[in-house]
């Protein structure tokens, strides 16, 4: 009966494990689009992110500049999936704005 129980806690740990480290991978490709949009996102990570607007020029490799008075919003979206393992994937979903 133990040892059930201490697999159980193994394969939950196991599982929170890779729930945070989607989680953190997702957050870390949302803030990335939200201030670059996929300027420096490359391979496989560019599948899993969105823009809808960026601070950033990467023609001129540069920041835009804000014009004085004026309202400025910018949004990024990223997600990842964690591992098949015995409870499941989970989606994780992350949402960036910026709005001034």
């Amino acid at each position: 009966m133990m040892a059930f129980g201490i697999a159980v806690v193994l394969v939950s740990l196991f599982h929170l494990f890779t729930v945070t480290w989607s989680s953190a991978n997702a957050h870390i490709r949302a803030r990335e689009m939200l201030f670059h949009s996929t300027a420096y996102l490359d391979g496989p990570r560019a599948n899993y992110a969105e823009s809808s607007s960026s601070p950033f020029n990467p023609d001129q490799r540069q920041y835009e500049k804000a014009e004085p008075g004026a309202s400025i919003e910018f949004s990024g979206r990223a997600w990842d999936t964690t591992r098949d393992d015995l409870i499941g994937p989970d989606d994780i979903s992350v949402t960036m704005e910026m709005v001034n």
